[in-house]
């Protein structure tokens, strides 16, 4: 196999939807002259015929502030992990604070998005034919209680997500579901094989959500890290304190050296939104782990221009409306498309002002989306006099099925405390007008997350996120038959088929023409209500320096605070 160095741009995998080929010596960005530098990578290439990327952005210039070791980050959420799991929860507070204490083998660069920079592997090869990745591994890495990190441990972590033992549930399989195989060849290399082409694997292998977690302890006991963490990151667990926070230390025997800068972070647990826009204004957390409401944000902008960098940014989660369709009362389709003609889209803003963008299940600002143009011709997407005839026609499909004052359909709509209650009330009040009686009943996140998962709900109100915009990371995981995330209960065959089809097709025009008919059949057959793509309205506390934040993104790596230092 023949090496040449290279980033792995995001934008390949997610507007080309291919590796690249033939590709320079990409330049890291530096953060000062006297920062350590996120490290280069070291790839092959894969298929001659590809295209070669675009030039990479030219490095900026250093800054003249020089690094600062000591201090405490701290971060603000509206909710306690579910679990410290990282390879069984899909919760933001889960992998935006755990990916402190691991690594995986590959990351995102910190400071430059559309690059992919060595993490437990310092450097990977990729076959010609795209179906057989090495990776070379970090040497003298430990875990946080001083066992040494090895290729057995990728190859347990890669084995317990695609194949979960008894008791585990892996979130994530769809993504490593084209691996045929997983060896360790020595105590620094790991050979993957996979099935099929698979473009978008080591964006895959840079998530977060990948992380390499430790056979020595998860071997044992499968439940060992759900309130505690052992990993090789640049921080170690210090305490939990459930409702409370969660603390993380600086590992001093970080394998990369100089790093982290700072003493470590703490995440406060505040459910309430002017509280959490509270605790920034006093100083007491430097940013929220994911947005402020947009008033809270227009306050801390207008009085606090001195101390906060404001960040009004898309984000790569929607809202949707989800039911259970093991529910013989969701099996009816004119029931289905009932619910999706009764959202007003646009009404539902003055319940999240400033924080919806309409879209149906990719985000809106990137490559696979329709225009608003082409929405606003869709079932479900009228406006003023038209979708009063949109919620006519839902009541006459709601009397059709068979259901009406006599025989009404009733049932829970669970959700979450925040915007989730207004939406809720929102939601509830539309389903109204049609003849569908909704019970609000909200919940914590982690029952929330357990009474999805165990598809105990009638409806419910929901969130979905993902690392970068592209249909792999939709959806297989979301709405293909039996995905984890896929908590209805959704199937159609011929929808599988062409997630398939999509998967490993490497023309981008034809990728993008099987998306979209991906997309109009889910809003056709009445899969869910896509309800609208957020915004991320953020305040980030100036003393935070060599932080980034990435557009159109769930926080996943960039939390990772090892690169970051505190103004004095």
């Amino acid at each position: 196999m023949r090496t040449s160095k290279w980033f792995i741009m995001a934008s390949c995998s997610t507007i080309l939807g291919i590796l690249m080929a033939s590709c320079a010596p990409a330049a890291q960005p530096t953060p000062t002259s006297k920062a350590v530098a996120p490290p280069a990578a070291t790839a092959t290439t894969i298929a001659p015929s590809q295209p070669k990327p675009a030039a990479p952005a030219p490095t900026p210039k250093p800054a003249a502030e020089a690094p600062r070791y000591g201090g405490i980050v701290t971060i603000s959420g509206y909710a306690d992990p579910p679990s410290l799991d990282v390879h069984q929860e899909s919760s933001v507070a889960t992998y935006s604070n755990i990916d402190n204490f691991y690594d995986a083998l590959i990351r995102r660069d910190p400071l430059e998005e559309s690059a992919r920079v060595p993490g437990l592997a310092k450097s990977w090869e990729v076959s010609q034919d795209g179906l057989t990745y090495t990776f070379r591994l970090q040497e003298g890495v430990k875990w946080h209680d001083g066992t040494p990190f090895t290729a057995q441990d990728v190859k347990f972590s890669l084995e317990r997500q695609k194949n979960p033992p008894q008791d585990v549930r892996s979130m994530h399989t769809p993504f490593v579901e084209p691996v045929k195989s997983i060896d360790a060849v020595d105590a620094n290399t790991v050979r993957i094989q996979l099935s099929r082409i698979y473009p978008p694997f080591i964006t895959v292998a840079s998530f977060s959500k990948m992380a390499v977690m430790p056979k020595h302890i998860l071997e044992k006991d499968q439940t060992a890290l759900r309130r505690s963490a052992i990993g090789t990151g640049p921080f170690k667990f210090k305490g939990y304190q459930r409702g409370i926070k969660l603390d993380g230390m600086r590992n001093p025997d970080y394998f990369k050296k100089g790093l982290p800068y700072v003493d470590g972070f703490v995440y406060y647990v505040i459910p309430d939104a002017v509280a959490r826009g509270a605790a920034f204004r006093t100083g007491r957390v430097m940013l929220d782990v994911l947005s402020h409401e947009p008033a809270i944000l227009n306050q801390i902008e207008a009085t606090m221009k001195d101390r906060a960098a404001i960040y009004r940014i898309p984000y790569g989660t929607a809202y949707h409306l989800i039911w259970n369709s093991r529910n013989p009362v969701f099996q009816d389709k004119r029931v289905r498309q009932a619910l999706n003609f009764a959202i007003d889209r646009y009404e539902i803003e003055a319940f999240d002002p400033g924080m919806l963008q309409h879209a149906l299940y990719m985000s809106p600002v990137g490559a696979w989306a329709f225009s608003e143009e082409e929405l606003s011709k869709m079932p479900g997407y009228a406006k003023g006099a038209a979708k009063e005839a949109e919620r006519e026609q839902a009541r006459k499909l709601v009397a059709e099925a068979g259901y009406g004052p006599a025989r009404p359909i009733q049932g829970e709509l669970l959700g979450r405390a925040g915007a989730y209650t207004a939406q809720g009330v929102y939601i509830k009040s539309e389903l109204q007008k049609v003849g569908i009686d909704a019970r609000i009943s909200v919940v914590e996140r982690a029952a929330w997350d357990d009474r999805l998962y165990r598809g105990d709900f009638f409806m419910a109100h929901i969130a979905l996120g993902s690392d970068v915009d592209d249909p792999d990371m939709v959806f297989p995981i979301t709405f293909t038959t039996g995905a984890p995330r896929n908590y209805g209960g959704y199937s159609n065959a011929e929808f599988d088929e062409l997630s398939r089809q999509q998967s490993q097709t490497l023309d981008v025009a034809k990728r993008r023409e099987t998306v979209l008919k991906m997309q109009r059949m889910l809003h056709e057959d009445g899969a869910r209500v896509a309800l609208g793509f957020l915004l991320r309205n953020m305040a980030v506390d100036k003393r935070i320096r060599n932080f980034k934040l990435f557009a159109d993104a769930v926080p996943s790596g960039y939390h990772k605070w090892e690169y970051a230092w505190l103004a004095e």
